[in-house]
């Protein structure tokens, strides 16, 4: 009993810790106004890579929405990276686009690296074969780049948030991830991660780097974290959108996010080194890539409230936590739900039990992720299947 005791007092105080560190991140966040840079004067050549394997139901939009660009065509490169003959054919459709084929296929970095041998502009752009670009898209990520910028993630937008209750759970968890944490985290100066797609980084700085380590599950995360060695942050640019779907299915988003989660924490253990050099920006990075371990922790924490109850404790200083717990994760909730809608949906303030639920779900992901890692099972790089669903002709 004592044991049980102790073990829930740890972990609360872990998951209160990690919850109060990021609600100030939540509130400027909120309250960080959508940035609009100038428009540059001179253009620089982007040249725009999309891994593509067996995206046939997407690929074709996406390029549709490259090429609509308000933004000079010949300084616009698209090259898209494909391992079958199916979505390369579909490529191939359209004039100026260099296709190149994947003949060893060993997941998306191996892809982006192979693209960038073929690329001759001045910035980077990855997206994922299922965006649509706002049409601006690529000439408010330049005017960054204009300004001093040397990397730059935008904000990825919801496709098919309507399409089942997961996928607008999962809408809901990216729109706070965007609109409240990452935007909080650009205002103070902190750890920026690159989300995948949508992003943007010099190509002389990119090689530099070395490109994408293509051992890495969270490619994208371990890149900015490389950066961060170097003292370069990414800037978060909240009016550089693209939108892509959401995984539709329980299935779906599990092999995702075991992905992400193991990335993120092979990240955290390959990059301690940024602690030897102490700053907000590094502590915060390792607080992000520990993310997986603090929800894991959350589900241990279900467990042990769970064990109070068939064994009931007595402990006053237990009941205070619980009860302080329960109302500031009720609170980062509903401000979440609130913060980034200008007219609050009643509709998603009546999700928040299953926003629990959803929480719970993502909680037992990071803990398999991390037995995953502690186990040393294989790991193999693994797309998210898209399945073309759109609210809208594109």
């Amino acid at each position: 009993m004592k044991f049980l005791q102790t073990i829930s007092l740890i972990i609360l105080c872990l998951i209160l810790f990690w919850i109060l560190y990021h609600t100030p991140l939540m509130i400027a966040g909120s309250r960080n106004e959508r940035r609009r840079a100038e428009k540059p004067g001179i253009l620089p050549k982007i040249s725009v890579i999309v891994p593509a394997r067996d995206e046939g139901r997407v690929i074709e939009r996406c390029i549709k929405s490259i090429l609509n660009q308000d933004y000079p065509r010949d300084q616009i490169e698209v090259i898209v990276v494909s391992a079958d003959d199916s979505t390369a054919e579909i490529c191939r459709g359209f004039d100026g686009i260099k296709v190149i084929k994947e003949e060893n296929p060993r997941g998306k970095p191996a892809a982006l690296n192979l693209g960038l041998k073929f690329a001759s502009g001045d910035i980077i752009a990855v997206f994922d074969a299922d965006n649509v670009l706002d049409k601006d898209c690529l000439l408010k990520a330049a005017a960054y780049f204009q300004e001093g910028a040397l990397a730059v993630q935008g904000k990825t937008g919801c496709l098919n948030k309507n399409q089942n209750i997961l996928t607008t759970l999962v809408y809901l968890e990216q729109e706070a991830w965007q609109r409240l944490l990452l935007s909080g985290r650009d205002r103070f100066r902190l750890f920026v991660p690159f989300t995948g797609s949508c992003l943007f980084i010099k190509k002389e700085l990119l090689e530099e780097l070395g490109g994408w380590d293509e051992s890495s599950l969270a490619e994208d995360v371990e890149l900015s974290a490389r950066l961060l060695l170097r003292n370069i942050k990414v800037t978060y640019a909240n009016d550089v959108v693209s939108w892509q779907e959401a995984p539709s299915k329980l299935r779906t988003l599990v092999k995702q996010r075991v992905r992400w989660y193991r990335g993120y924490v092979e990240t955290s253990i390959k990059y301690l080194s940024l602690l030897k050099r102490p700053s907000s920006a590094a502590l915060d990075a390792e607080i992000f890539l520990l993310g997986p371990i603090f929800m894991a922790l959350s589900l241990l924490g279900y467990v042990c409230w769970i064990a109070s109850i068939i064994y009931p404790i007595s402990d006053i200083l237990l009941e205070i936590l619980a009860s302080f717990l329960g109302a500031v994760t009720a609170f980062s909730v509903t401000f979440s739900l609130v913060a980034f809608e200008r007219s609050p949906d009643l509709g998603n303030i009546a999700l928040i039990p299953l926003i629990y639920v959803y929480w719970m779900i993502q909680s037992s992901i990071a803990m398999k992720s991390i037995l995953d890692f502690i186990l040393r099972r294989p790991k193999a790089w693994r797309r998210t299947e898209k399945e073309g669903w759109s609210p809208i002709n594109l």
